[in-house]
């Protein structure tokens, strides 16, 4: 039988844990014997050992947290095991010990398998690690936005003044009707997991441009359609996204951050949920859950929702109905090609024209 552990004593006997010297090399503290155990990593990393079969986990945020091979140990043999890889902040000390616990009370230990217990247990790792990162949701939606303010970036890249009112146009950190506003253009960046257009709108204001510029002459509103795909072979990721921008925006010494990129940072900080979580690019650059690599499923589109042939839902539509313009949300399904003109043949041409244009850049 194992050990008897509270909450209490099992995080003081795991507070003692420090990194070894040596990179690659880990001491681990076993609270099952060669069953369950936790170690402390490089760059201050906790680990959550659980040796077994590979374990195949329901939660898409456990799953980018847990990888299954053979470890080694400061001491004894190498072993085979589930890894559960924790965050570098000194909070995550609790986080580990309530999960281990949580193993406990399943009976790992005690006879019980690994993959039963863990079925028990995984819902308490979704809920630690889903307080501390972004949904999947927010950072596929995040991922779109970023990829679009480093191409609106880029097409000014010759006029370094023009940087500010292009951060200033990014409104998809404050839960804006629209992501990104360029004079009488407001375009909305949807993301999906899809090799598809399939996209859900969630208010009439992210599809009409009527009321959203105060009804400005030219007013139109645009959808960046963007498809993402987990990629085993690296590709794009949240920090080498935000360290792609913050170069482009670099006018100051090395190791130092000007006005600018601190403002980008401020307003990255703001991109989150209702559940308070956030992306602190520097301090969470390189927690596993954002090291996650994304390709293109598709050649982002770039559509005009202005255009008759694009047959959506608007307030229009829902006049004489007893329906609620304000509350209305649907799946728009939009094929690849809508007409000869739309989506533009160019995306990144696209809203580099929408930019330059906007901002009287020739």
């Amino acid at each position: 039988m194992s050990q008897t552990w509270t909450f209490e004593s099992l995080r003081e006997a795991l507070q003692v844990l420090q990194p070894e010297p040596s990179f690659g090399v880990r001491r681990t503290f076993w609270i099952v014997e060669r069953l369950l155990g936790v170690a402390i990593y490089s760059q201050n990393r906790y680990e959550l050992f659980l040796v077994g079969p590979s374990l195949r986990p329901r939660s898409p945020v456990v799953r980018r947290h847990i990888e299954h091979g053979t470890w080694q140990g400061q001491e004894g043999a190498p072993f085979e095991a589930n890894r559960i890889i924790l965050p570098a902040a000194p909070h995550f000390l609790s986080v580990a010990t309530l999960i281990a616990i949580e193993f406990l009370r399943a009976g790992l230990g005690e006879g019980i398998p690994l993959p039963q217990a863990f079925e028990v247990v995984e819902p308490f790792i979704e809920l630690a690690l889903r307080r501390n990162i972004l949904a999947d949701e927010s950072i596929l939606g995040l991922m779109g936005e970023l990829l679009t303010l480093d191409r609106a970036l880029l097409s000014v890249r010759d006029h370094p003044p023009f940087y500010s009112a292009v951060i200033d146009s990014w409104r998809g950190y404050q839960h804006s009707a629209t992501d990104f506003v360029w004079g009488a253009v407001a375009t909305e960046v949807k993301t999906t997991t899809l090799n598809e257009s399939k996209h859900w709108i969630h208010s009439l204001a992210q599809v009409e441009a009527v009321g959203l510029h105060g009804k400005l002459p030219g007013a139109e509103i645009m959808l960046l359609s963007f498809g993402l795909t987990p990629s085993a072979d690296g590709g794009l990721t949240i920090p080498g996204l935000v360290d792609r921008i913050l170069g482009r925006l670099k006018t100051s010494e090395p190791g130092t951050l000007n006005p600018l990129q601190e403002r980008f940072l401020h307003d990255l900080y703001s991109y989150g949920d209702d559940a308070g979580s956030h992306y602190d690019h520097a301090r969470m650059r390189d927690w596993p859950a954002y090291q996650a690599a994304w390709t293109l499923t598709f050649t982002p589109r770039l559509y005009r929702l202005g255009d008759s042939d694009i047959r959506i839902i608007r307030r229009a539509d829902l006049a004489g109905l007893h329906v609620s313009a304000d509350h209305i949300r649907y799946r728009m399904d939009l094929p690849p090609v809508i007409n000869a003109t739309n989506p533009h043949s160019d995306w990144i041409a696209g809203v580099s024209s929408l930019v330059r244009s906007w901002l009287n850049v020739t």
